[in-house]
């Protein structure tokens, strides 16, 4: 698993960020399509171009935690209080929730790598808001 991570995060650090394509949420979906073959979230690929109409999709979805609960579960994802590497989840960072792939640790606490507008960030110890193990 944290080769396989590595290489993803590699890969994923040069592309540029492009909203509804290529973004924090779509970063989780990317994951879940390269452990498992899979994409999770074929409908939101290119279902918004701006933060307007991202935001106004997750509204109608009922907020992000609950629109990425659900599809968690349909793909067969299952929440987890102990997220471990390579898990996905919602991370609260300076106020701004994030989805995120779990890293590991770093000495106590998680780190978990989000989308930035220039790569790949990585945050240590934030807020999880909900987290789900991708692991089966």
């Amino acid at each position: 698993m944290q080769r396989k991570l590595i290489e993803f995060l590699h890969a994923s650090a040069g592309r540029r960020f492009v909203l509804g394509q290529n973004d924090c949420c779509l970063l989780m979906a990317d994951w879940w399509k390269a452990v498992h073959g899979v994409d999770p979230v074929p409908e939101w690929r290119g279902a918004y171009r701006t933060e307007a109409e991202k935001h106004a999709l997750i509204e109608r979805e009922g907020g992000l935690p609950a629109f990425i609960n659900r599809l968690a579960d349909a793909v067969g994802a299952k929440p987890t209080d102990s997220p471990a590497m390579g898990d996905i989840g919602i991370i609260d960072h300076n106020g701004v929730p994030y989805g995120a792939i779990c890293t590991g640790t770093a000495g106590p606490a998680k780190c978990w790598a989000v989308r930035s507008e220039t790569g790949i960030a990585f945050v240590t110890a934030p807020t999880v808001i909900a987290a789900w193990s991708i692991h089966e």
